[in-house]
């Protein structure tokens, strides 16, 4: 049967819960198979027979959805299993051996404690409630966990891999240094190299972000003490904007950001931020589903809300699309990935 992203979205179910599973081939890939079990679970697989054995194997790509695996997924690792076979190779085994080297990798880089290895530890762990999984080789939110997901890890993710794993001191990466022996000086180094760049904003938030990074690392004895106690602020006190942009800036702004050099969907994102009025957090973290051009709506979810009258009860913010905000390029769904503003 030929398979589509838009017939696994609706494939049909088994009316009866108790059901047995079923099977269905995929057209033209050699053995995929798409498995529907009668609670609602779909996953990919392959059916083979491996070069040296007599009896046919299951390999299981994963479970197929949203935040899981994709089709085009399943076909690039069905296409993968097949080039082994191909050399005689088994892909179940060879599954076991990337897993076990990815494993010996991670337990390696975790036993080294460097700076690198705390900020894994503490995105995955910390702001993502993750652990790690051995069997399947890599990080995955941990069912037991009492700690809350923080939103969006990403952009803290970010800022500690530029501001401090990435960044270097006397030619030598902050990341591969000992978390140990990373010194008060270093940390000051590091935050006021951000307000000479003139971000002392930025410098602000980098500050608090570090605190709780040595603070949950001294609580896991990776660090004996953090280096970061003691040292103020970077960029002061800061005041609240009460700047707003002439009409002559605002014309500027907007015909030079056709010429300017950036990405399409940065530069994009920039107008639909100037035209709704909106934080750039909620056009981040924004989806298609969010946009009704036809009503000519934008329903930003309370989750994405920096601050709600209700707290309580928190309510979606309802934001009119202007004829202007609607005329842009139809590329919502590219804004709304990953753009560093």
């Amino acid at each position: 049967m030929r398979i589509t992203t838009a017939w696994l979205d609706t494939r049909k179910l088994p009316k009866n819960r108790q059901a047995a599973s079923y099977d269905v081939s995929v057209d033209g890939r050699r053995g995929l198979i798409v498995r529907v079990e009668p609670t609602g679970t779909i996953s990919l697989r392959m059916r083979y027979t491996a070069p040296g054995r007599a009896k046919r194997r299951w390999l299981v790509f994963g479970e197929y959805g949203p935040g899981a695996l994709s089709l085009a997924e399943a076909y690039d690792l069905h296409h993968e299993a097949i080039r082994q076979l191909a050399q005689k190779l088994d892909p179940i085994e060879e599954r076991i051996k990337r897993r076990a080297v990815a494993e010996a990798e991670r337990r390696e880089y975790e036993s080294a404690d460097t700076v690198a290895s705390i900020v894994q530890q503490f995105v995955h762990r910390k702001l993502r409630g993750e652990r790690w999984d051995s069997e399947m080789g890599t990080w995955v939110r941990d069912p037991n966990t009492r700690i809350k997901a923080r939103e969006r890890p990403e952009l803290a993710e970010n800022a500690l891999k530029t501001n401090l794993v990435e960044a270097e001191l006397d030619g030598v990466q902050v990341g591969s240094l000992k978390a140990r022996d990373i010194t008060r000086r270093q940390i000051v180094r590091l935050l006021t190299a951000i307000v000479d760049r003139g971000s002392p904003v930025m410098a602000n938030r980098f500050h608090a972000l570090l605190v709780q990074l040595f603070k949950w690392a001294v609580s896991q004895d990776l660090v004996p003490a953090s280096p970061v106690v003691g040292i103020d602020r970077p960029g002061g006190r800061e005041t609240p904007r009460d700047r707003t942009l002439t009409r002559d800036e605002i014309h500027a702004f907007w015909t030079k950001l056709d010429s300017a050099k950036m990405r399409d969907p940065t530069r994009l994102a920039l107008k639909l931020l100037l035209v709704t009025g909106q934080r750039s957090g909620e056009l981040l973290g924004a989806r298609w589903d969010d946009f009704n051009v036809k009503k000519k709506l934008w329903t930003i979810p309370p989750d994405l809300i920096k601050t709600s009258h209700k707290k309580d009860r928190p309510e979606s913010h309802i934001v009119p699309l202007s004829p202007l905000a609607i005329e842009l390029p139809p590329c919502v769904t590219v804004v709304v990935a990953s753009i560093p503003l």
